[in-house]
């Protein structure tokens, strides 16, 4: 079984000033009993007028990062059935 879990969210070191809806997440990935910890960028930048930055790029969720991981790592993978059960 593979396990993910968010260590940390913080504004990307580089674009928060001039993007600010730009992420560096930190994961841990856990696969028969070998962790990998690493870093990896979230955007979900919205342009809404009227808003603050902080108002229109709120600070994700450890369930919107996660699902976000799950389908950028594995969309390309073709021919799998993620929705089914092994008999």
């Amino acid at each position: 079984m593979i396990e993910a879990r968010v260590l940390d969210i913080q504004p990307h070191p580089d674009q928060a000033t001039n993007n600010p809806g730009w992420w560096a997440i930190q994961l841990e990935v856990t696969y028969d009993g070998t962790e990998r910890t690493f870093w990896r960028w979230y955007c979900d930048r919205k342009v809404r007028h009227g808003m603050t930055h902080a108002e229109r790029n709120p600070k994700p969720s450890t369930e919107e990062v996660l699902r976000r991981f799950w389908d950028d790592t594995f969309a390309e993978l073709h021919s799998f059935a993620f929705g089914k059960r092994l008999p």
